[in-house]
């Protein structure tokens, strides 16, 4: 016997005389019908129908009128009492109430559970109505406009349930497939909790294709179920039941064995679960029922012996049938005729419930079961029932077999038009492959021509950098050059006349030094030491202004007491001095301090200081001391004698040729002042100059 089992919902009726609660510790009305839909609920999950029906009309008894939330939900309470009782009409009319009011109370969820229920008892009972119809279009509008996710998934099953009673079983399907990848994308998130909330759709999924035979698929979408079932027993031994029966559809026995060896294991470890012990026997009976079909009723027989060692209470009244039914037949086929006939005809008084087709076959067996038994009346007024059933069944078959065949040939027009759109999508496909191609390579070219351009950029800022550098040392080439021809110029003009006459002096001492008195002997070494100390005063500052010129000519900035330099100075000079028979005045103060390069300081006096002794002349006067009516730190040179100008000073530097001692001296003081950041300039008064050094 094939059973679909299109909702994955297990029920069992339990008598009980519940009590109606005390709400007393409960203030207000909706705190009182929050609790009892709280007990409702847990009646539902523990089976006792009684109890919640009677729960559920003292709900509806004291909800007040307008309250639309409690009376969708305890209506919808009803639904389901009369939906286990069997009470299909009853069923739908208690939960087209509840749909009512919850649209009255704007709750999704009270909508999306009585659409629900609705669509499940239209699949399982009353088929395609009206009412039906009416509903699946109030379901499908729902799922587009509910902003909820689990609310608009949460109807995927049903409504694929209900378009597998139209035939529409790839709409079913897409549906189905639609509600699991959204489960498991809200399971993966956490949106939801349960991971067993996408166990129900992925088994009917797999029911769907074992009620078509097609168990590989059926395996497929098992297993795929198999890791979300974590905690729930009927999860469980119903997964292990599926897996048995598909694998024996394979004629798989030894991987069948396996799975219900599982399912008889987890019946000993609860055996007080009527799941598990029902869902034991129907396994064994679907054993039976295929080597019922392979013509092996005895091994069909064990079979059947084994289902019928579990106790009958565990069983519902449909698994009865369906025991009854199966058994009936293999002792039919074994030629136990009387043993058949008690199971045939229980079976035979659920009527339709057990299924048009199991119902006919019933009326077929026990037909012929009398027949054998030689009861032809009771033969004859079965056959009476059969006929009619099965001219109905074929009339429907015919039905189906056109609807399948319209649908067949519009599937292969469809396919032809898929065909068709495919052959366009490709070419679509291949231009875009082309076109992207195509975009790339202009992306490639666009990038290399960039890199091309900036690696230009980079070459000639480098090179534009090593054309500075080149131009920097050209320049230094140049000014060593001019340097060099100032040198030479300088050693032509102004050692040649010193070298000239220490020569002659020499020369002439040296050939006819007799001609000379004591006198004349004396004055002439004077002369000689003369010109002797002029060649070395200027070679002294030819090499000195020649270092000013380097690059790598270093100073050292350091405080430096003025009056020690200055004295130093001076004795140097005291030749010079004593020859003019100048009359020197230092009034340099003790421990004055300025803060510059020691050496330096020392070159720029001297040279001022044989300057101011040279204009000063004979019996002149020169003085030196510290300029107290500047601000900041001052020393200053004065002389008598001609007057030197700070525009003939100019001038002076601003002749890079310019001759002569004087001129070679004040440039070298230029140079040395700018080093240390001194400040050298000239001043007269009176027919005295005055050289002014500002530190």
């Amino acid at each position: 016997m094939k059973k679909c089992l299109l909702v994955f919902v297990l029920f069992a009726s339990l008598a009980s005389g519940q009590p109606l609660p005390d709400l007393s510790g409960y203030k207000t009305s909706p705190e009182k019908l929050q609790r009892l839909a709280e007990l409702c609920d847990s009646l539902y999950f523990s089976q006792n129908i009684e109890g919640e029906k009677k729960f559920a009309r003292y709900g509806l008894s004291i909800t007040p009128n307008g309250d639309n939330f409690n009376l969708a939900r305890f209506n919808f309470f009803m639904g389901a009492v009369h939906e286990n009782a069997t009470s299909p009409d009853s069923s739908e009319f208690y939960y087209t109430r509840s749909k009512k009011y919850a649209y009255a109370s704007k709750s999704p969820k009270r909508i999306r559970n009585a659409l629900n229920r609705l669509l499940v008892l239209y699949a399982s009972h009353l088929g395609s109505t009206a009412n039906s119809k009416a509903v699946l279009k109030e379901a499908l509008d729902f799922i587009d406009s509910t902003k909820s996710d689990l609310e608009r998934i949460s109807l995927y099953a049903p409504v694929a349930a209900y378009y597998n009673i139209l035939g529409q079983y790839e709409t079913q399907v897409s549906y189905l497939l639609k509600g699991i990848e959204e489960k498991k994308a809200m399971i993966a998130t956490g949106a939801i909790s349960d991971r067993e909330a996408v166990v129900v759709d992925l088994v009917n999924l797999a029911e769907l294709y074992l009620e078509q035979e097609k168990s590989e698929k059926g395996i497929q979408y098992l297993k795929e179920a198999r890791p979300y079932i974590e905690t729930t027993i009927d999860y469980f031994n119903y997964y292990h039941k599926r897996m048995a029966e598909a694998y024996l559809l394979q004629n798989a026995y030894a991987d069948s064995k396996v799975y219900f060896d599982s399912l008889i294991l987890l019946a000993r470890k609860y055996p007080n679960e009527a799941t598990v012990q029902a869902n034991v026997v129907t396994t064994n009976l679907s054993y039976a029922q295929h080597y019922l079909d392979k013509k092996r009723p005895d091994l069909a027989y064990s079979f059947v012996q084994k289902a019928s060692l579990i106790d009958k209470k565990f069983l519902t009244g449909m698994d009865k049938a369906q025991f009854d039914l199966v058994a009936g037949e293999v002792l039919v086929e074994r030629g136990e005729y009387s043993k058949a006939l008690g199971h045939l005809e229980s079976a035979g008084k659920f009527g339709y419930e057990i299924g048009p087709q199991a119902y006919v076959s019933v009326l077929l067996t026990l037909s012929r079961c009398y027949s054998k038994l030689g009861r032809w009346q009771d033969a004859y007024q079965t056959l009476e029932k059969y006929t009619p059933l099965r001219d109905s069944l074929y009339t429907e078959s015919s039905k189906k077999s056109i609807a399948d065949a319209e649908a067949l040939y519009q599937n292969k027009a469809k396919q032809a038009q898929i065909d068709e759109q495919s052959s366009e999508l490709e070419l679509v496909r291949k231009q875009r492959i082309w076109l992207g191609s195509a975009a790339l390579m202009g992306v490639l070219i666009t990038v290399l021509l960039f890199v091309i351009y900036r690696n230009k950029q980079k070459s000639a800022s480098r090179l534009d950098a090593k054309n500075k550098e080149l131009g920097q040392v050209i320049s230094e080439l140049e000014e060593a050059n001019k340097t060099k021809v100032r040198m030479f110029s300088i050693l032509s003009h102004d050692l040649r006349s010193p070298i000239s006459q220490v020569y002659q002096f020499l020369k002439l001492q040296q050939v006819n030094p007799q001609i000379f008195t004591e006198i004349q002997k004396q004055e002439l070494s004077n002369k000689i030491q003369t010109a002797t100390g002029s060649l070395l005063e200027t070679m002294e500052e030819l090499l000195m202004w020649s270092k000013t010129q380097m690059s790598a000519f270093n100073i050292q900035i350091r405080p430096v007491e003025v009056l020690p330099i200055v004295t130093d100075t001076l004795d140097l000079l005291q030749l010079n001095v004593e020859a003019n028979h100048t009359e020197i005045e230092n009034n340099i103060p003790e421990h004055f301090m300025v803060d510059t390069d020691e050496y330096f300081l020392q070159t720029i006096l001297r040279n001022l200081l044989q300057n101011a002794i040279k204009s000063a002349g004979k019996n002149g006067e020169v003085s030196i001391g510290v300029n107290k009516d500047r601000a900041g730190k001052s020393l200053f040179i004065e002389n008598t004698g001609a007057v030197f100008t700070q525009a003939e000073y100019e001038a002076i530097l601003s002749d890079d040729m310019a001759p002569g001692l004087n001129g070679l001296g004040l440039r070298l003081v230029d140079d040395l002042s700018v080093k240390v950041g001194v400040k050298v300039f000239f001043s007269t008064a009176e027919n005295r100059t005055r050289a002014i050094i500002d530190f």
